[in-house]
């Protein structure tokens, strides 16, 4: 994204921030409508998992992580559903993880709460992120991370050479989450990393914010099959893409 597509859109949110409506929402971002029948198309795997999700999601809660960490500002997202997307991270991560799940983007560890939650003893989580998770107001402990379940690496997955050394990890994981900068540079250059990975099982991408400008076009170039969740996720937007045959990313 161009420092002109930035002042513009910018200029855009300004104008549309001035009328009535938009000026009563907590939170807005500019985006773009585009067609779909010209797009990736989904598969009955994709479908399938996620109505199972939806249903599964729709029925559970996780006020008891909304209690548990009620000083944290943003513990009050966990339960807001459809809207957010954490319920729906929570059965994801139960319904398809036995081995491996991945996160890109650990933050506050919100989405790490919620997957931890959700998924089998079998399973373990590793999170990515350039920032130790204790420099936050965090939703883990030491205590999640003590018990092995989930660990943090500290290193940029975008650089090539970094991400070639923990390729058999992600050959392994089940279901990778990606909730990275957004910042138009490193999603482009982490999905390209990304098509070298060889699933040796049913493997989902979850992609967060595909609505926000900058991952309109990252979420166009994802050519393998893909399907628009943001419904029954989070409002910025949450892509499911099989990747079980590998990622295809055409940019």
């Amino acid at each position: 994204m161009t420092q002109l597509d930035i002042f513009l859109a910018r200029a855009v949110k300004r104008y549309l921030t001035r009328k009535p409506v938009l000026r009563a929402v907590r939170h807005s971002e500019p985006s773009i409508i585009c067609s779909a029948d010209d797009d990736a198309q989904t598969n009955d795997l994709l479908v399938e998992l996620s109505l199972k999700a939806i249903q599964d999601a729709r029925n559970t809660s996780l006020r008891d992580l909304a209690e548990k960490n009620k000083e944290l500002p943003d513990a009050v997202y966990y339960d807001v559903y459809p809207g957010n997307h954490y319920r729906l991270l929570q059965v994801l991560a139960r319904n398809l993880a036995r081995r491996r799940i991945i996160e890109v983007g650990t933050f506050t560890g919100m989405s790490s709460a919620c997957m931890l939650r959700g998924m089998p003893e079998s399973c373990k989580l590793t999170t990515f992120d350039l920032v130790a998770w204790r420099q936050f107001g965090s939703h883990l402990s030491e205590e999640d991370f003590a018990s092995g379940r989930i660990t943090q690496i500290l290193e940029d997955l975008s650089n090539p050479s970094t991400f070639e050394k923990h390729l058999p990890l992600f050959n392994e994981s089940e279901l990778i989450f990606c909730d990275a900068p957004k910042d138009g540079i490193f999603e482009h250059k982490f999905l390209t990393n990304l098509t070298r990975v060889k699933p040796t099982s049913t493997c989902l991408l979850v992609l967060d914010d595909i609505r926000l400008l900058n991952m309109i076009d990252v979420w166009r170039a994802i050519k393998s099959p893909k399907l628009d969740l943001t419904s029954f996720g989070h409002w910025a937007g949450t892509g499911l893409v099989d990747i079980t045959e590998g990622l295809r990313f055409e940019l």
